[in-house]
């Protein structure tokens, strides 16, 4: 949302839609600790609940359970398009990125666990609707 706000300042009359389905994704318990000091303590644990599509942190979402949500989000969008006509940005976090790389790059899941999705980058995508 700080982002979206940020550039929407230099585009006067665009509307900004939030939706909780690109929230980032849950760590549960380890939410708020330190990733450096659990992977170096846990090394085996963090790389599964780091990339690992199915299980997630304790308390937490996998990359599943992100795309799951994520996907009728996707779907849900590519209606509002055909029928507004219209194009959109979206901002979102980097593991609610991850899904809809996967929907329009056709990534495989090992590709979308995998992807990093650098801050000073974006992705642009021409949809058929």
């Amino acid at each position: 949302m700080q982002t979206a706000r940020i550039v929407l300042k230099y585009h006067k009359g665009v509307q900004l839609v939030a939706d909780a389905r690109l929230r980032e994704r849950n760590y549960g318990k380890l939410t708020g600790k330190s990733k450096t000091a659990f992977q170096k303590k846990y090394p085996r644990k963090y790389a599964i609940w780091h990339r690992s599509y199915n299980i997630g942190p304790p308390g937490g979402e996998s990359f599943k359970m992100v795309n799951k949500r994520v996907k009728p989000f996707i779907g849900d969008l590519l209606k509002i398009m055909k029928h507004l006509k219209i194009n959109v940005a979206i901002s979102a976090h980097g593991n609610s990125i991850r899904p809809l790389r996967k929907h329009f790059e056709k990534l495989t899941i090992h590709q979308m666990r995998t992807i990093e999705n650098p801050h000073d980058r974006y992705w642009s995508y021409r949809v058929k609707v």
